[in-house]
């Protein structure tokens, strides 16, 4: 089992300083949050590997729109992975919920993708 967490405390971008003509609400030079990313994998046997993610993105310093207030674009993903090869196919199937601080808005989806490898590795990228 392999756990990896991550704390972002600041995003410095490339839209210059603050008082660039460039930075406003929606592009600012540099993001604060507190922002959370944690994935948990295991491989559940030989040919069977499970992945659970949760990413908190805490953006207080950034906005969907230049006139919309801070923390807009702030949002949860929680998603679960499995994947795998079989007789010569690698496969995938996803699901995970995401939401947003500011709105209603939530949606989640489902994937699942099936591909050829060789040798017992896959062609992904992955």
């Amino acid at each position: 089992m392999n756990v990896d967490y991550s704390f972002v405390d600041n995003i410095n971008t490339v839209f210059g300083p603050d008082d660039s003509a460039a930075s406003n609400a929606a592009n600012p030079s540099d993001i604060g949050g507190h922002s959370h990313l944690l994935n948990v994998g295991w491989k559940i046997v030989p040919a069977l590997a499970a992945s659970a993610y949760h990413y908190e993105l805490d953006l207080d310093g950034i906005a969907v729109t230049a006139t919309a207030p801070l923390g807009t674009l702030s949002s949860r993903t929680t998603g679960l992975r499995l994947e795998g090869v079989r007789g010569g196919w690698s496969y995938a199937a996803e699901y995970a919920r995401q939401g947003t601080n500011w709105t209603a808005i939530r949606g989640s989806w489902t994937a699942a993708t099936c591909w050829p490898s060789w040798a017992g590795r896959s062609t992904a990228s992955r």
